[in-house]
């Protein structure tokens, strides 16, 4: 990780580690990581622009130990972490852990500070994290596929199951992998579909119902015209 100059300093000064914040397990309360890994020599990545984050994190801090094949569109690219910071509640977990850094001591404050300050708090982006190398994308903005796959996200009649291995860019990593094509299924268009009765909570806008219907794991009840209506809809 690298924060700005005067965390790095006082963090090396300190002899507290910069490179293995994201490596770290308690013994004892969490499994070894080391004990998941599969010994691969090569991974097929699927990412697109809404990939983010630790998904951008995993794919690149792989590429030192192993051949990364990414495949699908340039991603986000958010290649940074934060802390969250709360007035006083350091929010432990069961096993004590604090996740959260604090500004006051709990004690020094009064009832009326702490109710005052109880749902106040900040996400500062503090650093940007690189590889075992020391090396990031920050200048490239994004992690560009090594074989790009048109998107078909906003193209209902190219929707199958999760999983389903005709999937547009699922299909390519297993056509890559196998060196065997993947004919594509019947678009939604031709098939039958039944109605998905869904009761609606009232707990979302209509243009993010309409995207959680979206997700169903088969038969999506969604059409080119359902589309065109999400487009216009506005929260």
């Amino acid at each position: 990780m690298s924060y700005n100059p005067w965390l790095n300093t006082f963090f090396d000064e300190e002899g507290i580690s910069r490179s293995d914040h994201l490596g770290v397990y308690r013994e004892k309360v969490e499994p070894n990581p080391l004990d998941a890994n599969l010994n691969l020599n090569n991974v097929y990545i699927i990412a697109t622009n809404y990939t983010y984050s630790a998904s951008e994190l995993t794919t690149f801090c792989l590429r030192p130990y192993m051949n990364v094949v990414h495949v699908g569109d340039s991603t986000g690219g958010k290649y940074t972490a934060s802390w969250t910071i709360h007035a006083y509640n350091t929010f432990p977990d069961k096993n004590g852990y604090n996740r959260v850094m604090t500004v006051y001591d709990e004690s020094g404050l009064s009832e009326e500070e702490k109710f005052s300050l109880k749902n106040w708090a900040m996400q500062p982006i503090v650093a940007k994290y690189t590889d075992k190398n020391g090396i990031d994308f920050v200048d490239q903005g994004c992690l560009i596929p090594d074989y790009p796959v048109a998107s078909q996200e906003n193209n209902p009649s190219a929707w199958v199951a999760i999983g389903d291995s005709t999937d547009y860019l699922l299909a390519k990593a297993i056509s890559l992998i196998t060196g065997q094509t993947i004919m594509r299924s019947l678009p939604l268009s031709t098939r039958s579909m039944p109605s998905i009765k869904m009761k609606d909570a009232g707990l979302s806008s209509p243009k993010e119902e309409r995207i959680r219907q979206s997700v169903n794991l088969d038969h999506i009840p969604f059409t080119p015209a359902d589309l065109r209506k999400l487009r216009e809809t506005k929260n």
